[in-house]
């Protein structure tokens, strides 16, 4: 590669296009979560995106993380929306594809591992055990305080240690991955269907997984109930449901027809989770997807709490990493 990427998109920006203005097709909707009554536009290159998010440190030249997602996961990401889409609308299927929504579910358990909340999320947990005694940031804690600022270098080459390969060994972890799409395989899927009038929005972190409130915080795996969305494009949405149950048991069909009031309520998930911005193709959606005790409490609370009633966010557990 001749030029470096700067910025690491932790959404791709071939999925993030599906969202724009339809009036101008380089620019997305932008709505952030401390200032839920304003929207702005802005170009989805800078959007759920992060200054050298996939740099691996010092003799990464190529950018091998970078240009893996590039190549391997984000260039695939639109196709198999498309098709997924299209298969699903024919009527002769009483259920989603099964090739392309197994390779849907990988994507989706990529993306809800990328992105900025659980890269922050395994930082911490890095960080915490990089500065327990005996870790391996101890010695040059020690140095700093016997020597403040001796060691510029050595504290950006921790940094970039704890941002970049930490994160990344996290998401292409086989067992985090694979765990995670067995758990989303076991899911009754189907995809939900909207018109322009009434858009689906997205987020920096689109996947949203909701789990019932009698389930235990710390379950090991997705509990029964839970619930997950998807939005793929501005009026298609991916939602599953963990029942053990097929369509046909429960004489659903493959594709669903949303009313506006099913839209608003899903666009409200995005406020669910640990999202910073709300995207999308319409300025009115955005708006609306804010629920009015976000408006009243955002200065007091910040807007960290949970958006919705009944529900909590699946709690990411980050492994180790070594």
């Amino acid at each position: 590669m001749t030029d470096r990427v700067k910025r690491g998109h932790y959404v791709p920006q071939g999925y993030l296009k599906a969202f724009a203005d339809p009036a101008r097709e380089s620019q997305i909707f932008v709505l952030r979560r401390e200032q839920p009554d304003r929207t702005f536009s802005n170009p989805v290159a800078k959007v759920a995106s992060r200054l050298g998010f996939y740099d691996a440190g010092p003799g990464d030249n190529e950018q091998v993380i970078e240009h893996w997602f590039s190549t391997e996961v984000e260039a695939a990401l639109p196709f198999l929306i498309t098709r997924l889409i299209e298969f699903s609308r024919r009527p002769w299927y009483q259920r989603l594809p099964p090739d392309e929504l197994k390779q849907l579910l990988a994507q989706m358990a990529i993306q809800f591992l990328r992105t900025n909340h659980v890269r922050e999320t395994a930082r911490q947990r890095l960080l915490e055990q990089a500065l327990a005694p005996g870790g391996e940031a101890w010695r040059l804690v020690e140095e700093m305080s016997i020597q403040p600022g001796i060691s510029a270098v050595e504290i950006q080459e921790a940094r970039i240690h704890m941002d970049g390969p930490a994160h990344m060994g996290m998401i292409m972890n086989d067992a985090n991955i694979n765990g995670l799409i067995n758990d989303l395989k076991s899911f009754t899927w189907q995809l939900c269907t909207t018109n322009l009038a009434h858009p689906f929005v997205t987020s920096d972190a689109p996947v949203v997984i909701v789990r019932p409130p009698t389930a235990p915080p710390e379950s090991p795996s997705i509990p029964m109930l839970s619930v997950a969305v998807f939005p793929l494009t501005p009026t298609a949405l991916l939602r599953g449901e963990k029942t053990g149950r097929s369509l046909k048991a429960m004489k659903r069909s493959a594709v669903y027809s949303s009313s506006p009031e099913w839209v608003l309520n899903v666009n409200r998930l995005m406020f669910s989770g640990p999202q910073e911005q709300l995207l999308g193709s319409s300025r009115e959606a955005l708006l609306s997807a804010v629920p009015e005790r976000f408006r009243r409490s955002c200065e007091s609370a910040g807007l960290r709490q949970s958006g919705v009633d009944s529900v909590q966010t699946v709690s990411t557990r980050v492994p180790d990493v070594q």
